[in-house]
């Protein structure tokens, strides 16, 4: 369950982990990536936490300030050049993990490409602009919107429509052994607390027992 790292106790946090992962394993297996798609900031010591659990990358939609050399939208006061970055809790500089900034939804359906090859067109450029490697992470579908049962053939539709992409039906654990491969000088390193506002212009509601709206 995604919880708020803030305004529950650490043995809550790691205790919520623990039986997600127990859970997990009763349907099949347990993944290897942390996912916090919609907390509000992110703790410290998460970095030590998930490591300690297994897992060396978390996917994560708030918490650090706008990202890419191009975004000037705070002044250029950004804390990672891109959308990849490097995690380090700010005791601990050995325990690092690799962090791919996303939001829970790129505000776009699969269902619709037939209409909007521009639209699909502009979520490529947009993922583009703020990826440090060729891999694009495109999520589909989230907390409010049906499951996509059409997901295979829209993708053979995205395939026709940019026959110079490679559209990948994946996962979280096949997505970050590609990106591992690329990993390079270009990754920024952020420490601690990620708690800024204005992540992509969405905003980190903190010390608030309400989850609010964007």
């Amino acid at each position: 369950i995604l919880q708020d790292e803030f305004l529950t106790s650490g043995e809550a946090c790691v205790r919520n982990l623990q039986v997600g992962m127990q859970e997990a394993a009763r349907y099949g297996a347990i993944g290897n990536v942390g996912y916090f798609p919609d907390a509000f900031g992110n703790a410290g010591q998460m970095p030590q936490v998930l490591k300690q659990a297994g897992m060396d990358a978390v996917v994560f939609g708030r918490g650090v300030k706008p990202i890419g050399p191009n975004n000037e939208v705070t002044g250029g006061q950004y804390e990672s050049t891109y959308s990849e970055m490097m995690w380090h809790p700010r005791t601990e500089r050995n325990c690092r993990v690799f962090c791919l900034q996303t939001g829970i939804t790129t505000e776009w359906r699969f269902r619709w490409m037939r209409q909007s090859k521009s639209l699909l067109g502009q979520k490529l450029a947009d993922a583009r602009r703020f990826a440090a490697t060729h891999q694009l992470l495109m999520m589909n579908g989230c907390d409010h919107q049906p499951l996509q049962k059409n997901i295979t053939e829209a993708i053979r539709v995205a395939r026709k429509l940019y026959p110079d992409v490679e559209f990948i039906h994946s996962d979280f654990k096949k997505y970050v052994e590609a990106m591992e491969k690329e990993i390079s000088e270009n990754f920024s390193t952020v420490k601690g607390e990620l708690t800024s506002q204005e992540t992509d212009g969405r905003w980190t509601l903190a010390n608030t027992a309400s989850p609010g709206s964007d």
